[in-house]
């Protein structure tokens, strides 16, 4: 720790505080809107969760399949839902492209669960990789095109250092405090549990297809998004023109606006866009390579295979198609599919499946105290007989 700050130090640091100020600010002011026509949309991506997970001691130095969840939290006046994107290294990995796949696939539910929607503001941390970049940026354009009914998209970040997305930090939580009191074996127990984390406000979740991962990054390239500080960007406006506004600080008075059409290079301060060349002219983006049976390395599919004995039959006959020779990524998720129709009709037992196992380690652990305080009682009575 640094007991003697130069100038320069102190003044960044009070900039830190002050845009950390500022960025709360913005996010209290979002929380509180009751417009019915404006979705706010906090998204984050959860740890990686290693599959199998079971008390099993074998698996402890077992090569895991790694699955990964996109959480998104929309919130429509009074009206909350959560999103879960699920998918597996077998089928895509978890760059910008797959990111932003992910997000539009969640941000087309959010569209469809609520007719009339007009506006929608997307907050998230700074990882310039995966939030603030022009993969992104493409990815919400082409989005906001194909959505007739929606004018404008903005995305804003949070401070560095400061997270503005507790909502998706507390769903978080309470996914790994249900994943610790279940045995999760394949994606198809996974989806079981988080359709059980929440009873008053089930989890929707999203199944990642090969399909919906869209190759945003090579379409980007169509387009001029060099001009846009993304570094440095705090607010990001998009609308149905190639004009984007941005604001480097959320005390700034105005927005920037840059044209990312190809033609034009010219940045002023945000005016009227609607000479602006038209979103129409956006090139297609194709789909992301898809992943290959070599996905997943030797050794992994080894581990994998040895943990087979110990699986539930349906997880078993996921990991199964998985890592069957030949066989195509995109068959699983068509497993998957079939296997969530099974859990969704059977989410009832599930939940009281959890209960019962609550109650029994509750049972359990009252059991163990009472004979330990038992213990305690009779060693005196022992020492007396000595």
């Amino acid at each position: 720790m640094n007991n003697f700050p130069s100038d320069e130090q102190k003044v960044k640091h009070e900039k830190h505080l002050q845009s950390k100020n500022e960025t709360r600010q913005e996010k209290d002011h979002d929380r509180g809107r009751s417009d019915q026509h404006t979705a706010v949309i906090c998204f984050d991506m959860q740890n990686v969760v290693g599959l199998p997970r079971a008390n099993i001691s074998s698996f402890f130095y077992k090569r895991k399949l790694n699955s990964y969840n996109l959480t998104v939290h929309s919130a429509v006046g009074t009206s909350i839902t959560t999103y879960c994107g699920i998918w597996t290294e077998g089928l895509a990995g978890r760059g910008g492209n797959h990111i932003a796949s992910a997000l539009i696939a969640a941000l087309k539910k959010v569209v469809d669960d609520t007719p009339g929607l007009k506006h929608i503001i997307l907050w998230s941390d700074s990882c310039v990789p995966q939030n603030r970049n022009s993969i992104m940026s493409f990815a919400l354009l082409d989005f906001l095109w194909n959505t007739p009914s929606l004018e404008s998209i903005e995305q804003k970040f949070s401070e560095p250092g400061h997270t503005s997305i507790q909502e998706i930090d507390n769903i978080h939580s309470q996914i790994e405090k249900r994943l610790k009191l279940m045995e999760v074996y394949s994606p198809i127990s996974l989806c079981r549990v988080l359709l059980t984390v929440n009873q008053k406000r089930p989890l929707q979740v999203v199944q990642m297809k090969v399909g919906d991962f869209m190759d945003f990054h090579k379409a980007s390239a169509f387009l001029t998004f060099s001009n846009v500080p993304y570094a440095k960007l705090k607010h990001i406006i998009y609308r149905r023109s190639l004009t984007v506004e941005y604001k480097t600080s959320f005390g700034q008075n105005s927005f920037e606006a840059v044209t990312v059409a190809r033609s034009g290079r010219h940045v002023q301060h945000c005016s009227s866009s609607s000479d602006s060349p038209n979103i129409a002219n956006l090139p297609k983006p194709g789909q992301c390579p898809k992943a290959s049976s070599s996905a997943l390395s030797v050794e992994k599919k080894k581990d994998l295979q040895s943990m087979l004995q110990f699986m539930p039959q349906i997880d078993r006959a996921y990991m199964q198609t998985l890592l069957s020779p030949g066989t195509s990524c995109s068959k699983v998720p068509q497993c998957l599919t079939e296997s969530l129709e099974k859990t969704g009709e059977q989410q009832g037992n599930a939940s009281k499946q959890t209960e019962v196992m609550q109650k029994r380690m509750k049972r359990k652990k009252e059991t163990s105290e009472l004979m330990a305080s038992l213990r305690c009682q009779k060693k005196p009575l022992r020492q007396v007989r000595k």
